[in-house]
């Protein structure tokens, strides 16, 4: 119990730090190159996102964990980055409240799937 308590310490130092490294990043990069400032930091966020869940499944050897974690937030997420893209404010809210569908489905899945 005292390691599990002790990841989630880490887990979330580590998404804190991104959140700061991510919101330095925008306010250098945005101001420079505008809206493609942005449009660059967002393709940069998923290339790590999709980094991420294939280093997890390669590491813990869990693949459906890390197609279920590419589910829920791989495919939202480059929904977003192709609404930036396109400047379509409609698909990013359509990609934003996927999220909200997709996570209890996944969520659902881990259940049965990962014991």
């Amino acid at each position: 119990m005292k390691n599990s308590k002790y990841a989630k310490e880490i887990l979330s130092l580590i998404c804190m730090i991104g959140v700061f490294f991510g919101i330095s990043i925008s306010r250098e990069i945005a101001p420079k190159y505008g809206n493609n400032g942005t449009v660059i930091i967002a393709g940069i966020c998923i290339i790590i996102v999709f980094a991420a869940i294939i280093i997890s499944a390669i590491v813990t050897k869990k693949f459906i964990n890390s197609f279920i974690a590419f589910f829920g937030f791989g495919i939202p997420m480059s929904l977003i980055f192709i609404s930036l893209y396109l400047d379509n404010i409609f698909l990013m809210l359509l990609a934003l409240s996927s999220i909200f569908i997709i996570m209890p489905i996944t969520k659902k899945l881990g259940d049965k799937y990962c014991k």
